[in-house]
């Protein structure tokens, strides 16, 4: 890693965020998935739930809508959405929604992708987190070995909760900072609740794992707010197919480094 690496300024740890804190930064909770008034909400299995509601969709059409031009499509149609519904669940329960994730992936924005990816790994980055690997398009995921796309952020269980949170909302404030709204991010938002609950922190509306996500997402949007340009930067190396070392590379060229912690010490040259 470069010589920034760990050198983010960190702000001050509490759990008592209030949503002002976020506002005085530009950021909107009520346009985030997963809306910071109730990060709790966002708690159950991650997943891709379009083919099932649209199912449910033409279940109610077959129903309604044959009467009303005097004809009887209830069977064919109920036949064919039930042949749809088994394939949905098949996928969902032994693909783990492989299929369902593959349609979604269609209509993916690329560019979307790369500003939450670019995030989750400027913020990992400037917190001292390594970033391991990164894929931004499916056949790269699967010859690197990965799950899905995205950026493998070293998280361990020596990393802690702070750190952890920050890193998980980061995703989000990637796409805040790059339009304003977020709509990625769930999932980062059901593991970060789920691993903070395993470490004893409470949940629920008035548990601490509100606060936790709070200011994860005030330090995420703080950090990249601070480092614009490395930010952009980043992102457009990600959308390119950059790997890992490119990636640190854009970012060291492009740090603001007086933002950073120990600004004193001079880049290295070059940077």
């Amino acid at each position: 890693m470069g010589a920034a690496f760990g050198r983010g300024v960190a702000i001050p740890r509490r759990t008592s965020v209030g949503l002002y804190e976020l506002e005085r930064l530009g950021v909107e909770p009520s346009r985030l998935l997963g809306s910071t008034n109730s990060p709790a909400s966002a708690d159950g299995p991650p997943g891709n739930e379009a083919p099932f509601a649209a199912a449910i969709g033409a279940m109610v059409a077959a129903t309604l809508l044959p009467p009303l031009f005097g004809a009887s499509a209830e069977g064919p149609v109920a036949l064919a959405v039930g042949g749809g519904l088994v394939a949905w669940a098949t996928d969902a329960l032994a693909f783990n929604s492989a299929g369902s994730d593959a349609l979604a992936g269609l209509s993916t924005d690329g560019r979307r992708v790369a500003a939450h990816e670019a995030g989750h790994f400027l913020v990992a980055y400037l917190l001292g987190v390594r970033v391991a690997r990164v894929a931004m398009t499916r056949a790269a995921a699967k010859a690197a070995g990965m799950p899905a796309v995205g950026v493998d952020v070293a998280l361990g269980v020596r990393t802690d909760l702070w750190t952890l949170s920050a890193v998980a909302c980061a995703g989000m404030a990637g796409e805040w900072a790059a339009y304003g709204t977020a709509e990625g991010g769930r999932a980062d938002l059901v593991e970060l609740g789920s691993r903070l609950r395993r470490a004893g922190i409470r949940g629920g509306a008035g548990g601490e794992v509100k606060g936790y996500t709070r200011w994860g997402l005030l330090q995420a949007v703080s950090l990249l707010d601070a480092q614009r340009e490395a930010f952009e930067e980043l992102r457009t190396a990600l959308a390119g197919g950059a790997d890992v070392a490119t990636c640190v590379a854009a970012v060291e060229r492009h740090l603001d480094w007086g933002a950073l912690e120990g600004a004193e010490v001079p880049p290295p040259v070059g940077a």
